[in-house]
């Protein structure tokens, strides 16, 4: 509701005093409901930019929109994202005081001195003057269904029109500056009347019979549409139905104490009230006052709003964001009358009566609204009670440390164990079908029955002496666990179950059967287990199980177990675990409840038994570090609508993009960052996300609640990503959201780079291939050529042997016998035969020559005469003495270093050598030169001739079989021979003949 001072309209023209609710809570200590509300309060510290926040909104995606003085803030529940000039094109200021949601998926920002900021499709736009505002100052904005917005500048009202896009006058009734009324719209005062203008209609009520008109007058609409008036001596009325009615509190000054209320009911139900009361200055003071802890806290707002989840939002000046609903979790502690807040065991005996056993303060009584306290001085023995039970004659057990008692018609009574001492820390207290009474300690299970005390331990079959929780199966058997292990007893029999046996944990603290006979099995530290049928399913956190710590269990009317834990109270659909069981699920889901809840302490107690209970009345209590935390699972709404996902924006190596389009990451750009949520304002925090980009994740990533997905180095390709996401109660939006992304290659990674490449590799090695078949080719017909050339070769020396033995050998062998013949055809002719012998010696003589010559063509005699080295030397003697050549010779002894085979093509390359140089070089000086090393022999031999140029098969050309003789020769021996030559410069040959390690052992 708007209240208004018409005196001071023109100072107020840029305030809002809006009149808010108050939200009177009724609180009663009763076991059904200890109404409570749990406020929450979001500041500078949690994300806000300024902590003066004038208006908020929602929009249709779910997001909360609120109006600050430090910029436009979108609010998912979990966190806000700041709007301002900085950082956003189209805002022109920061100061924005008011908002208008429509249902178009927009909104319209008024803003103290920058006109009117208009959000629409992911952009901001800012109308000023220029768009027909009589000023940039503007207090209000409102619309209607229609789509239709107005603005309030300067205290005229103006209308948005879209065909002209700018914004033109609306004649207004009254001549009075209109003021803001809230969401309503706007709101006047003069002589006339009021003046109400809202969603394009303004309506005219007269005045009261007999207002004054002379005073302070304050006017406005609560979210019933009733409107108020106050003057200054203290008048009220408000008009309903189109008639004043007179409120006459003459006490009621506008300074004074004395408040007008006005109630209104939400849309769950629940019955708001009003209070306002007069400031300091002219404007209406509007707050809420809620009970909190004991207390009533008054907080002072801007406006209300009521969001799709039913939470109450409530900007204000100073102490930014508060949100209101009703508690799911109701608190029950000192403030409350409890004598101590750290509270373990919890027991509702047969008559309802609700037995709550505290650390220091003694067991208390709560039953009809009242509590009794039970102490030392009403005889327990002890203040701290540890456990709590009940035996079939209504008398109650209650073990505190140290100390066995019963109670009886408020009266206390000690337990007489005989010759059996109990131990300090009974911890469970449980009468089986048969009557007899079993106490749980960490020294095994104690049982009485027909007045006999007993002991029973490991020794007997317990999985452990240490004893903590008993119930009774549906078999007629006892359960019983602890630190230790679980433990059936049947007919006198024991089974039992360890961590060898599938057991998450030994440490067990909780257990329960359900109407199935499953047993649910809570340990301390490694979550639930399952055992049906013999069969054991463990469930832990990292299946979904919110905690590793169940410290009770509770089945409600709807088949969730409700669980404790070190961080809170939480919930799982027992069909959700049953199907895991079964393995027609992966996961389950878990909902969780603690601070935000209601709780005031998250930490709940265990270990004590019973550690929580199902009233009769459906009630959940559990034990926590301050006080009891009980909950009806009936009032709890389970979501089924599934949450609506937003991919709010993505940057590309930190840079944003425009998410209008698909993303395209240019070549070296290859990291990718994506921000996405799922806008929720109650249990945000619970949702959870799965995310995968396609072509690249195989499966779905399990993100928790984690709302941002990074990719680093993406290789080049399309890429479609996709996030889902669940809501508190594991209801999935399987649809989710996608974005398209592209990563472009660089020159190196497209495809018709690579295919050139590949066509370039190719016919590289095509063109390798060819060349090395040509050079094959070239080679096999050099090696052709020079076969043909070695076989012309090898039959002109046959020939010319054959000639020489023909023409020489055998005309001298012929002539011998035929002056044999002579000889012996005149035996007695003594001269004449003296003389034919005298012929056939000098025949033989000459035979015994040529035959010398020819051999030594065929191998030199100096070689196995004088050595390889003096071979040389005489040959060169002979060449320099039957030419005209000056002969430059440098020898080292190559003597003994090879074989007979190498010796003699080494011979053979020289000598062909000095027959180029003699025939071919036309050369005056020539130079021959053998080196010794322990590593080589390098042969030189070198001219000062013509020379000339060297062309690939050379020696098969001009110089004919020489060349190419000397470099086969060569190879046989594996020497490396090179030649070089240039026309007028003379030739120079080397061969270089590698030496074996041992070649050298032992010459000079």
């Amino acid at each position: 509701m708007q209240i208004y001072n018409s005196r001071w309209a023109a100072r107020l023209r840029c305030r809002k005093a809006r009149f808010l609710w108050w939200l009177a809570a009724l609180f009663a200590l009763a076991p059904a409901a200890f109404a409570q509300y749990q406020v929450d309060n979001w500041t500078l510290e949690n994300g806000l930019p300024q902590q003066v926040v004038r208006d908020v909104c929602q929009m249709p995606d779910g997001y909360l929109w609120l109006a600050t003085m430090g910029g436009l803030v979108r609010f998912d529940g979990v966190h806000f994202t700041v709007f301002d000039r900085s950082n956003t094109p189209g805002i022109l200021g920061n100061r924005f005081n008011s908002l208008y949601c429509s249902d178009t998926g927009e909104f319209w920002a008024g803003t103290e001195t920058n006109g009117v900021t208009r959000y629409r499709q992911g952009r901001f736009v800012t109308y000023t003057r220029q768009q027909g505002l009589p000023s940039n100052v503007v207090q209000q904005v409102t619309g209607d269904k229609h789509g239709g917005i107005w603005a309030l500048s300067n205290g005229a009202i103006l209308q948005w029109n879209e065909g002209q896009s700018k914004f033109v006058p609306v004649p207004p009734h009254s001549e009075t500056p209109f003021l803001p009324d809230g969401s309503f719209g706007f709101v006047s005062v003069d002589q006339e009347g009021v003046h109400l203008f809202s969603r394009g209609k303004e309506t005219d009520y007269p005045l009261p019979h007999g207002w004054p008109l002379n005073g302070v007058v304050r006017v406005g609409q609560d979210l019933n549409g009733i409107v108020w008036l106050a003057s200054a001596d203290g008048r009220f009325a408000k008009l309903r139905n189109g008639h004043w009615t007179p409120i006459f509190r003459p006490d009621a000054k506008q300074t004074g104490t004395n408040a007008l209320t006005s109630s209104y009911r939400d849309s769950r139900g629940d019955v708001f009230q009003i209070g306002i009361h007069a400031g300091a200055g002219a404007s209406f003071i509007s707050y809420l006052s809620l009970p909190s802890h004991g207390q009533t806290q008054r907080i002072v707002f801007n406006s209300f709003f009521e969001d799709r989840e039913g939470n109450v939002w409530l900007p204000t000046d100073g102490q930014g964001l508060f949100r209101i609903r009703h508690a799911l979790i109701t608190s029950f502690s000192k403030e409350e009358g409890l004598p101590d807040r750290n509270i373990y065991p919890i027991f509702q005996d047969h008559a309802g009566a609700i037995w709550i056993g505290t650390w220091n303060g003694g067991l208390v009584r709560f039953s009809d609204g009242t509590l009794k306290v039970f102490t030392t001085a009403d005889g327990l023995s002890s203040n701290r009670v540890n456990s709590i039970g009940e035996d079939r004659d209504g008398a109650l057990w209650v073990s505190t440390s140290p100390g066995m008692q019963t109670i009886r018609d408020g009266k206390v009574e000690r337990v007489k164990t005989g010759n059996l001492q109990l131990p300090d820390d009974v911890r469970a207290i449980h009468q089986d079908e048969n009557g007899a009474m079993f106490l749980g300690t960490s020294r095994g299970l104690f049982r009485y029955k027909d007045e006999k005390w007993s002991v029973l331990t490991t020794k007997d079959g317990l999985a452990s002496d240490d004893v903590r929780v008993m119930i009774d199966g549906r078999a007629g058997n006892l359960w019983m666990a602890g630190y230790g292990g679980l433990t059936s007893l049947s007919h006198g029999k024991f089974k039992r179950w360890t961590e060898d046996d599938g057991l998450p944990s030994n440490s067990i603290r909780s257990l329960y059967e359900d109407r199935d006979s499953t047993l649910w099995i809570g340990t301390y530290d490694g979550g639930l287990a399952r055992l049906a049928e013999g069969h054991l399913t463990r469930f832990t956190t990292s299946d979904g199980l919110f905690d590793s710590g169940v410290f009770q269990i509770l089945e409600d009317s709807r088949g969730y177990l409700w669980m404790s834990c070190n961080r809170g109270i939480y919930r799982v659909a027992k069909a959700d675990l049953d199907a895991f069981a079964r393995g027609a699920a992966r996961t389950i889901s878990s909902v969780a409840y603690g601070k935000s809840d209601g709780m005031r302490n998250p930490e709940c107690n265990g270990g004590e038994s019973p550690a929580g209970i199902k009233t009769r009345r459906g009630e959940l209590w559990f034990p926590t570090l301050d006080g009891v935390a009980i909950i009806n699972p009936d009032h709890v709404a389970v979501n089924t609508t599934p949450p609506t996902v937003v991919i709010e924006s993505a940057a590309v190596n930190r840079e944003p993009v425009n998410l209008n389009d698909a993303v395209r990451i240019q070549p070296g750009r290859e990291n990718l960052e994506i921000s996405y949520t799922a806008p929720s304002l109650t249990n945000s925090s619970q949702i959870k996300f799965k995310y995968k980009l396609e072509n690249l994740d195989h499966d779905w990533v399990e993100a928790g609640g984690r709302r941002t997905a990074y990719y680093s180095h993406l290789p080049p390709g399309n890429y479609t990503f996709r996030v889902i996401a669940a809501n508190s109660d594991g209801v999935w939006n399987t649809n989710g959201r996608s974005l398209a992304v592209t990563v472009l290659p660089r020159i190196d990674q497209t495809w018709w780079f690579r295919t050139a490449v590949i066509a370039l590799v190719l016919g590289a090695i095509c063109f390798g291939w060819f060349q090395h078949i040509s050079t094959l080719k070239q080679q096999q017909a050099t090696q052709r050529a020079f076969s043909r050339q070695l076989i012309a070769s090898q039959e002109a020396e046959r020939k010319r042997i054959a000639a020489e033995l023909h023409d020489s050998l055998g005309q001298g062998l012929a002539i011998i016998r035929n002056r044999a013949m002579i000889s012996l055809s005149t035996p007695s002719d003594h001269k004449r035969a003296f003389a034919q012998l005298h012929e056939i010696s000098n025949a033989s003589a000459e035979i015994i020559e040529e035959m010398k010559e020819i051999a030594h063509n065929l191998r030199p005699y100096q070689l196995d005469r004088l050595g390889l080295t003096r071979a040389i030397e005489s040959m060169i003697r002979n060449t320099k003495d039957s030419h005209d050549l000056t002969f430059k010779v440098d020898i080292d002894s190559i003597d003994s270093i090879f074989s007979s085979d190498v010796e003699i093509n080494i011979f053979r390359i020289i000598q062909e050598g000095m027959n180029n140089i003699v025939k071919h070089s036309h050369a005056t000086e020539a130079m021959i030169t053998i080196k010794r090393t322990p590593q080589q022999v390098r042969i030189t031999i070198g001219d000062n001739g013509v020379g000339f140029v060297p062309r690939e098969g050379d020696g098969v050309g001009r110089h004919g079989f020489g060349q190419i003789g000397m470099e086969e020769r060569a190879s046989l021996i594996g020497g490396k021979y090179t030649l070089h030559s240039a026309s007028g410069l003379g030739t120079v040959v080397t061969l270089v003949i590698a030496l074996k390690d041992d070649s050298h052992a032992g010459t000079a």
